[in-house]
């Protein structure tokens, strides 16, 4: 009988013990089987800001590097950076609703390739071409317009995917971005609705 009662406590440890150890187990590999079906963390890919102009475009005449400047007595090419607002605007083309996408840029009245831009392509939509527009003096540069309910810029320019995502951005937040521009020297007549005069677009921290 005493034999008895003194193994009873015995037992009751040794089961709790089995139970501790038995509990201990089953979290460890209840815990393991979750990290190996944990699926990696997805990581945002870097945005690019390498934009290249396609040289073997047929509508390309010649690309122009250096600043934006006079080529001849009625072309002007080169590159700038040029800072101001994103604005959109409705446009009909062909009879197809269109949301064109334009860098505003005010009056340059410095002699700059800033200057030199401004003048030329103002000039141009006096002329008639439709590319661009005016709205008061300042000048709406064409950079492509929007798609997938404005998710998305389409654009006959390469534009790096860092100047993509700050230009989206600043549609919605108003504010001022620099981008850097350059322009070929363009060959052929007629341009699709998300044409713009500059072939490569970055975004410029300055």
């Amino acid at each position: 009988m005493n034999n008895q009662r003194s193994l009873a406590p015995s037992i009751i440890v040794l089961i709790i013990i089995v139970f501790l150890t038995g509990g201990i187990f089953a979290w460890k590999y209840v815990s393991n089987t979750k990290e190996e079906t944990r699926l990696p963390e997805e990581k945002l890919p870097s945005l690019s800001n390498t934009a290249e102009c396609n040289k073997s475009s047929s509508r390309i005449e010649q690309i122009i590097t250096g600043p934006f400047r006079s080529i001849d007595d009625f072309t002007s090419a080169g590159e700038t950076t040029l800072s101001g607002h994103v604005v959109t605007r409705n446009k009909k083309y062909f009879e197809e609703e269109v949301e064109k996408v334009y860098l505003e840029i005010t009056p340059q009245t410095e002699n700059t390739p800033q200057a030199n831009f401004y003048s030329y392509f103002i000039h141009l939509v006096e002329e008639g071409n439709a590319v661009n527009a005016r709205d008061n003096n300042n000048l709406l540069f064409s950079l492509g317009e929007l798609k997938d309910n404005g998710k998305v810029l389409s654009s006959t320019a390469n534009i790096s995917s860092l100047a993509e995502a700050k230009i989206l951005s600043a549609i919605k937040t108003g504010e001022a971005i620099s981008l850097r521009l350059q322009v070929p020297i363009w060959v052929a007549m007629g341009a699709p609705s998300n044409f713009s005069f500059a072939c490569a677009i970055e975004f410029s921290e300055n």
